[in-house]
């Protein structure tokens, strides 16, 4: 019993790397000769591989970069650092992605409290966005730790203003 279909006779099996490579480009010369032969096709070519990459990953625009800058600061106070912010578009939706390094001691209700209340602000601003947020404990390795001074992040509610 066979599981494969029969491929067709033009994608035989037997072909090389090499067969398949120069019969893809033949393909592609063709086609550009084609679309070449009329400045309107030319055009619509030109137009259909526009709308075509804007539907693929790219960086956000500059305001929405802006956006999350905002957002950081205004939730500065509760976390010691933040790392690895990569945002893309795809079509019509934004995606957000960053890491908040977050004191080792803090509770981890505290800290997914932290997180949300980021991501809602970030929801928030930008819109039609989607929003991760990963948490990583603090590797002590800042001026405070170095110096063997408390963590200035882990103040107890109420003595920071908050």
């Amino acid at each position: 019993m066979r599981f494969l279909p029969d491929f067709p006779r033009h994608f035989p099996m037997s072909e090389s790397h090499e067969e398949i490579v120069a019969r893809d480009e033949a393909l592609e010369k063709e086609f550009l000769v084609l679309a070449a032969g009329d400045s309107g096709r030319v055009e619509a070519v030109r137009l259909l591989r526009e709308a075509f990459m804007k539907l693929l990953d790219a960086s956000i625009e500059e305001a929405g970069q802006m956006d999350i800058m905002k957002a950081l600061a205004r939730h500065y106070g509760v976390f010691c650092d933040f790392a690895n912010i990569r945002t893309r578009t795809a079509g019509r939706r934004q995606f957000v992605d960053l890491t908040l390094i977050l004191p080792a001691g803090l509770s981890i209700k505290k800290a997914h409290g932290h997180a949300a209340d980021l991501k809602n602000d970030l929801a928030a601003s930008i819109p039609e966005s989607e929003i991760v947020v990963h948490m990583e404990p603090c590797a002590g390795d800042c001026a405070y730790a170095a110096e063997g001074r408390a963590c200035p992040y882990l103040v107890p509610a109420g003595k920071n203003g908050a």
